[in-house]
């Protein structure tokens, strides 16, 4: 289920109210990826070190998840307002800020016009996230891609990513100032409970193998512990 910002303000129609909670959650919890992501693979060599340190395999799939979620997260909003039942076939209703525009051109067609307009520059702006890597390598396996000896896609930058995050919330934020009168925040609390605590205990096991090495604790623990603790 997608996470869902509680909206109580009574001036937003009820009908509206549920799909705006829920396209704002999904904002926010993006919001929180990406900062895990910047605190755990920021532009430090030192850092980068303590990774390559820690398990380079492991943090090269983690990096690459967690970039990959990214552009899904991201492309995902951007679907059609319904797509057909993989089975039924039938019309299905998506979670989409072009789901919104749909259910306003009823009541409010300006409003649904302006959304509108947002929506198809922000297509045209996350292209490279959309067109290609969503639909040949994240979502798909293209044929073409899959093999090619050099990358055939054109590269993500986080910058583009940060673009398209600010361009679902500024979307979001003239659907409830139509409201509203009020501009809405999509400010994420301060957790330090992820990526910092991790980068913290590997900083400490550095100091652990820096201790071991100079024969001032037991050494040759590699995997003992965490078979005996039976995590392998």
């Amino acid at each position: 289920m997608l996470p869902k910002m509680e909206s109580d303000d009574a001036k937003i129609p009820p009908e509206y109210r549920e799909i705006f909670s829920y396209l704002c959650g999904e904002i926010l919890r993006i919001k929180e990826k990406l900062r895990e992501y910047r605190q755990l693979f920021p532009d430090s060599e030192q850092q980068v070190k303590l990774l390559n340190e820690a398990g380079p395999f492991l943090f090269h799939l983690i990096q690459q998840l967690f970039y990959d979620d990214l552009i899904l997260s991201l492309s995902r909003l951007l679907d059609p307002a319904q797509s057909p039942d993989s089975i039924t076939k039938a019309k299905m209703p998506n979670m989409t800020f072009s789901r919104l525009v749909e259910m306003l051109k009823s009541t409010n067609p300006t409003l649904a016009s302006n959304l509108a307009v947002r929506v198809n520059q922000m297509k045209k702006d996350a292209e490279p996230i959309q067109k290609y890597h969503r639909n040949k390598r994240v979502g798909h396996n293209d044929y073409a891609t899959a093999v090619a000896e050099i990358d055939l896609l054109p590269p993500v930058q986080l910058d583009l990513i940060e673009q398209a995050i600010a361009s679902d919330e500024a979307f979001l934020s003239e659907f409830h100032c139509a409201y509203t009168g009020r501009e809405t925040s999509f400010e994420i609390f301060n957790h330090d409970d992820g990526a910092i605590i991790l980068l913290d205990r590997l900083f400490k096991a550095r100091a652990y193998d820096d201790l071991a090495k100079k024969r001032m604790i037991p050494v040759d623990y590699h995997g003992t512990l965490a078979k005996q603790e039976g995590f392998i």
